[in-house]
């Protein structure tokens, strides 16, 4: 389309751009064509890409939408193309799928493997760098799951595909506190403990421990709040 083509009130091109009004009835055909194309292929791709998704599986669904984009809205795509793509993503995805059944390093290679971000009541704060996860990500993740304070907590484990999998300790210790600071009326409702524990990865004081964190080297302590 030429500049000078280009009018503000040009509402038939704002509408239907350089295609003809009835593309709008083909559109509507083309999509419920792919949407079927699409339906078929996550259901041949299983279970695991209607839940949370790996990275492979991520994949896959960008290059489907990809394919099946231009074939939308261009009226000069035809069909076949994006159905191509369909069914090779499908035949990608099991391949990688029976490999990584077979083969756990190829699968650790492809996948990325899963990172421990609490233990006993402490933070891996090297684990949180290295996996790019904040400290209010990870709070979040263990309210979610009922936690109000590290000491209840067993282990985090950052899964391969992106997910938080807690375990509870049993039976709980003191920790540090998980709650926003903006929420003053439920730390107003917590009593703190005697014991102290590091500001920064949560880690307890013990009897003879320095004015150092023996964990990451913080400086800062705090009172723990009890199980």
């Amino acid at each position: 389309m030429q500049a000078e083509e280009i009018r503000l009130g040009d509402i038939s091109r704002l509408l239907f751009g350089e295609a003809s009004a009835s593309f709008a009835i083909e559109v509507i055909l083309r999509l419920v064509f792919l949407y079927a194309v699409l339906a078929v292929a996550l259901r041949m791709m299983g279970r695991r890409v209607a839940s949370q998704l790996t990275r492979t599986e991520l994949i896959s669904l960008v290059a489907l939408a990809a394919a099946v984009g231009p074939a939308v809205a261009t009226p000069d795509q035809g069909l076949l193309p994006p159905v191509i793509v369909a069914a090779w993503v499908v035949l990608m995805q099991r391949w990688i799928g029976i490999w990584t059944l077979r083969h756990p390093r190829f699968e650790h290679l492809v996948q990325g493997e899963a990172a421990t971000l609490v233990s006993d009541g402490r933070m891996d704060l090297r684990a949180l760098r290295r996996n790019s996860i904040s400290r209010d990500t990870l709070y979040a993740a263990l309210r979610s799951a009922g936690v109000t304070q590290l000491g209840a907590v067993e282990r985090v484990y950052l899964e391969s595909h992106g997910s938080f999998t807690t375990l509870l300790a049993n039976p709980e210790r003191p920790g540090l506190s998980i709650i926003p600071d903006w929420d003053t009326d439920f730390h107003a409702a917590q009593r703190a403990t005697g014991e102290r524990v590091c500001e920064r990865c949560g880690a307890a004081r013990g009897s003879q421990a320095g004015v150092r964190c023996p964990s990451c080297g913080g400086t800062s302590w705090v009172p723990a709040l009890p199980s």
